[in-house]
């Protein structure tokens, strides 16, 4: 059962790295996969993208107003 299975691995990985078939691997099933991915998870990505804006914008006016307190003391 190994032979058969190591023959067929090793195939499957001279097909695959076939330059035409690669390329159909990479135009028709990766690309459309990563495109979908990214579609899927582009609303969080912003939603995270903006709470850490908002967050270093709090820090900042924090950081800002102790420095006033502390030169107007």
């Amino acid at each position: 059962m190994d032979i058969i299975t190591n023959k067929l691995l090793e195939t499957l990985k001279k097909e695959i790295n076939n330059e035409e078939n690669s390329q159909t691997l990479k135009r028709d099933i990766i690309k459309p996969l990563i495109e979908n991915i990214l579609s899927e998870i582009y609303p969080y990505i912003l939603v995270v993208g903006s709470i850490f804006l908002i967050l270093f914008i709090c820090i900042i006016s924090i950081f800002i107003l102790n420095i006033k307190i502390y030169y107007h003391s």
